[in-house]
């Protein structure tokens, strides 16, 4: 059994436990309280006037749209919002002859190093691309990429390698590719695939090529893809490639089609050829 003055001593041990617990809770309790007044005087300080879209934008990132409407933005806030105005000055400078719709964007936080936006062309409303916009070394200003350039580029792209191919290749109908990754200013309307031949402008993308030949047998498919590899990497063209063969009958829109990729076809090979390091 305790003796009365362990008890004692226990009491008061437990009674300063309760008292820290106490202050500490206090303690907390102000700092929030502190928190959101700075929140709430960096408020006030930036209020801004915004377009119509730019709050919407602003509302797809945030909660609150009522207060967003009024101007009254948080720093990181106003951050996001000066590179949605980048992100717009950067397209009509790259892009001039075209016309944009951002639809929503992800705003740069403490998990995500920059902001992302999602936009689509008159070109092709079914398609979207994306827009990122990172802070500059120095912290002092922004500089942004995107792949848009695809819709500028790879038409261009498919054609040189078509015909490029189909000087040793017979049969080559079609070549198409997907330029996902992001690229800078210099990757625009003005680029050549020289450019990119030369090694001037990096460049990766995905290529399929379609071969219509009903009557390949795959010995002399193997051959076909040795001699495809060989071109496409002597000619420094980057990236993943699939080579088709289909019956003679299909229409390139037919061979464009998933399905039909995935069901119909003869042959089929993959390979990739990256820059080496």
């Amino acid at each position: 059994m305790f003796s009365r003055k362990t008890k004692k001593i226990k009491r008061t041990y437990v009674k300063k436990i309760l008292v820290i617990f106490v202050i500490l809770c206090v303690y907390l309790v102000a700092c929030g309280e502190s928190e959101k007044k700075e929140e709430k005087r960096e408020e006030m300080t930036d209020t801004m006037e915004l377009q119509p879209d730019e709050i919407r934008i602003l509302s797809g990132m945030y909660i609150d749209e009522e207060r967003i409407a009024t101007g009254n933005l948080f720093s990181y806030q106003k951050d996001n919002l000066e590179r949605y105005r980048f992100a717009k000055k950067y397209l009509l400078e790259k892009y001039p002859d075209y016309s944009f719709e951002i639809q929503y964007g992800e705003p740069k936080s403490k998990l995500m190093s920059q902001a992302e936006f999602t936009f689509i062309s008159e070109i092709d409303e079914e398609k979207s691309y994306k827009l990122c916009v990172y802070s500059t070394e120095d912290n002092n200003d922004y500089y942004a990429e995107d792949n848009f350039y695809e819709a500028v580029f790879a038409e261009k792209y498919d054609a040189y390698m078509q015909d490029m191919l189909a000087k040793e290749v017979e049969k080559v109908s079609a070549v198409t590719s997907l330029m996902p990754w992001k690229k800078g200013m210099e990757y625009g309307v003005d680029m050549t695939v020289e450019d990119v031949t030369s090694g001037k402008l990096e460049l990766s993308a995905n290529t399929t090529i379609y071969i219509a030949d009903s009557q390949m047998t795959e010995t002399a498919f193997d051959e076909v893809t040795e001699k495809i590899k060989n071109i496409i990497q002597n000619n420094h063209f980057y990236g993943s490639f699939k080579i088709y063969v289909f019956d003679d009958h299909f229409s390139v829109e037919e061979l464009n089609k998933e399905e039909r990729r995935l069901s119909d076809y003869l042959y089929k090979d993959t390979f990739q050829n990256f820059r080496e390091e």
